[in-house]
């Protein structure tokens, strides 16, 4: 599939899919003349990168251009954490492509990307040269002993609704003059004031307006865009609480006029002859191949877990009629089908290009198939912003980085990142003690044995460290992973898998949790494709291009 190649006949779309860019302007100057670097530890327990989020960006969407591709669907969390300096310079940015390309955007907003109608504080630590900090805020309550000075800037301030959604307005939002028709789930009128549902608090004594930012548009002749806001914010004492980790679990119970009216939309285009793409932050369908019920018994009720959509939420989307669903918030590869008698529903998960694997989506849409490439991110110019400012701070504090400013490409650190990611954050806070300390201190040799089998040498000597970081991308990235740990370890993968799965362990017993975690890994990477692939639109099958 040539996805770079003109455009084909009319009937023929093509799009691209971003998730996640998380954009932070490093160049912010409100807060010092210096660069405004995030601090390496904080990024080494972070989801995310940080500092080198404007880079990537700026090459996934030079890469687009070049291919020619004039539409480009962001699937929320376009900024760090919705900072008016974040979003002010993500804005400039598009902007700049819509000027010189005559590239348009379309987006849903993510759970960093606004918080309720009130907006809330944001208080970050910026590196100096010296390696030391400043923290810089909205919040002149806010405090940190260990900074070495504070900065307090309305810049920092993180939006609601009723500032976030008009600054973003040309990203869909908002009616655009090009557009062939826009809609809300409220009508035809694009004000915020026309587009409120009401959110009650858990116990039902608080109700509030709030903004619903879902819109249907159709930019081109026959293509419909449809953006799902499952975001969900209910007023909780003098506050709102966020409900982003729940995502459509909250969405379907909280907003049940998204799903009627999406099902309204989707039977106007198969009478129309439209084709529709669906999108929303949060997945609709289990994107981790059905190993929820090993996670809750290996690691317990981890992130992953308690975001998992729910078969409820699938089977609503299903009887909605949806059939494309793209996500983000989870920064993962993947494709999922969720189908019952003739019907399907598929929901592709895209991966961001501030974590592993740092990756966009390019699409074909026909009326017959959907074929998409996912394009990994490897040469980044500027991937490098922070290594002097790291090598600063690890001089200071001790901070062992384990050769993160040894990597060669944006890849290269994003790979190291997800070392330093599983070192210092997923370990440590979802990892029961006993299994953490064996990852930290055997190999896979010493693992084949409590199952009564032997690996060969070279894979028997491999730290049990290396196979978490491996389970983690193939998690991550499914087939998009499988050339980056190679033949060889997944080979090896697959016999520990084999020789846990050979006895019924005891419930409890560490060999027991190990067959669970070989097991998870091989179902990892036997997912559907979600590299290069093709859809076809009538029976929801999806095959390897």
């Amino acid at each position: 599939m040539d996805l770079g190649s003109p455009a084909g006949p009319a009937s023929v779309m093509r799009f691209a899919v971003i998730a996640d860019p998380h954009f932070h302007d490093a160049g912010f100057t409100g807060a010092g003349d210096q660069l405004f670097l995030r601090s390496l530890i904080d990024t080494a327990e972070s989801t995310r990168v940080f500092n080198e989020s404007a880079p990537a960006f700026r090459a996934a969407l030079d890469q687009i251009a070049a291919d020619g591709i004039k539409t480009v669907i962001i699937v929320g969390d376009l900024t760090d954490d919705g900072q008016a300096y974040a979003v002010d310079g993500a804005v400039a940015l598009l902007e700049s492509y819509t000027a010189r390309f005559g590239m348009r955007f379309f987006m849903t907003v993510g759970n960093h990307d606004l918080f309720a109608r009130a907006g809330r504080h944001q208080s970050k630590r910026i590196l100096r040269t010296d390696g030391r900090y400043d923290l810089v805020t909205s919040d002149i309550a806010a405090s940190d002993p260990q900074a070495a000075s504070r900065v307090v800037t309305e810049a920092m301030f993180a939006g609601g609704y009723d500032r976030v959604v008009p600054a973003l307005g040309q990203m869909g939002f908002m009616r655009h003059p090009e557009d062939i028709h826009w809609e809300s789930p409220f009508g035809s009128d694009d004000a915020l004031a026309s587009r409120l549902y009401t959110a009650t608090s858990e116990n039902g004594s608080q109700s509030v307006d709030t903004v619903d930012a879902s819109y249907l548009v159709e930019p081109l002749s026959g293509l419909w865009l449809l953006s799902l806001d499952a975001n969900i914010y209910r007023p909780e004492g003098d506050g709102f609480a966020d409900c982003s980790e729940a995502g459509w679990n909250a969405a379907l119970e909280l907003k049940p006029h998204l799903l009627a009216w999406a099902a309204d939309v989707a039977a106007r285009a198969q009478q129309l002859g439209k084709q529709l793409v669906v999108f929303s932050h949060y997945p609709v369908v289990d994107p981790l191949n059905g190993t929820i019920d090993e996670e809750l018994a290996l690691l317990g009720k981890t992130t992953f877990a308690r975001r998992m959509p729910a078969p409820v939420v699938s089977e609503a989307f299903l009887q909605a009629g949806v059939k494309l669903h793209f996500s983000g918030h989870w920064h993962i590869n993947d494709t999922a089908r969720f189908a019952a008698d003739s019907s399907y529903l598929l929901n592709l998960a895209v991966p961001a290009p501030v974590a592993f694997p740092p990756a966009y989506k390019l699409c074909e849409l026909s009326a017959e198939t959907l074929q998409v490439e996912t394009v990994m991110l490897r040469d980044v110019a500027g991937y490098d912003v922070g290594f002097a400012r790291y090598a600063a701070e690890c001089a200071v504090t001790g901070y062992d980085d384990e050769g993160l400013r040894a990597a060669g490409d944006h890849f290269g650190f994003i790979s190291r990142h997800l070392d330093l990611l599983v070192r210092d954050r997923y370990l440590p806070r979802e990892w029961p003690e006993d299994l953490r300390r064996m990852v930290e201190s055997v190999n896979l040799g010493a693992l084949a044995q409590l199952a009564g089998g032997v690996l060969a040498p070279d894979m028997a000597a491999l730290p049990f460290m290396a196979a978490v970081v491996d389970w983690y991308k193939l998690r991550k990235a499914s087939d998009l992973a499988l050339a980056d740990i190679g033949a060889t370890r997944l080979a090896a993968y697959a016999d520990l898998a084999a020789l846990f799965a050979t006895r019924d362990w005891p419930e409890g017993s560490v060999e027991r949790q190990l067959g669970r975690f070989f097991g998870m890994m091989v179902r990892y990477g036997t997912r559907l494709p979600a590299t290069r692939f093709k859809v076809d639109l009538a029976s929801g099958a999806v095959t390897p291009d």
